[in-house]
């Protein structure tokens, strides 16, 4: 309908209503206008909160806080991808370390289960050498059998202090891992 009004007309509607909304429409362009200002306030505020708690001696950061006025918005948004990157990095990393800690007291346990379950062995071997001994009667062989006693007790004691040692020294490990 407006379409049909002659080019006159339709110039006369416009103005009138140009003119009737003219303080609308600036009203409107202030409040875009302080949007703008306000997105630049939080897009710094957000990379100044974000770095003290990320990398605080970030020098991009650093030179963006004392020139607040000189920022644009696509800088700001490509340091905090990047202070996000690394710190998507760092967590990656940190998953990797503690994954392989796991694994190395998996390890851990599943070798000292072994050393264990030879150590049982060992201690029944032995058992069986006294119960032996009791039946001996020549003294020879008690002599041979006290000697593989003997023998066996030292073999149990080494491996008795590998397992006390690789236990410390998987624990100091874990715990620098832990602290790391």
């Amino acid at each position: 309908m407006f379409e049909n009004l002659p080019p006159e007309i339709q110039m006369e509607i416009f103005s009138f209503l140009s003119l009737k909304h003219l303080g609308s429409i600036q009203l409107l362009n202030k409040k875009i206008s302080q949007q703008i200002i306000d997105s630049k306030q939080f897009w710094i505020a957000l990379l100044h909160n974000y770095s003290r708690i990320v990398k605080p001696d970030h020098q991009k950061i650093k030179n963006n806080q004392n020139n607040k006025e000189e920022i644009n918005h696509s800088e700001i948004i490509e340091t905090l991808k990047e202070l996000i990157r690394e710190q998507c990095e760092k967590t990656t990393k940190i998953r990797y370390e503690i994954e392989h800690t796991k694994t190395m007291i998996i390890s851990f346990k599943c070798a000292k289960e072994q050393k264990m379950n030879y150590v049982n062995y060992l201690n029944k071997q032995s058992s069986k050498a006294d119960l032996k001994m009791e039946g001996i009667e020549n003294e020879e062989m008690k002599e041979k059998v006290v000697s593989e006693l003997l023998a066996r007790c030292e073999l149990f004691e080494e491996h008795k202090n590998d397992l006390e040692e690789q236990t410390q020294a998987l624990q100091i490990e874990l715990e620098t891992n832990l602290v790391d």
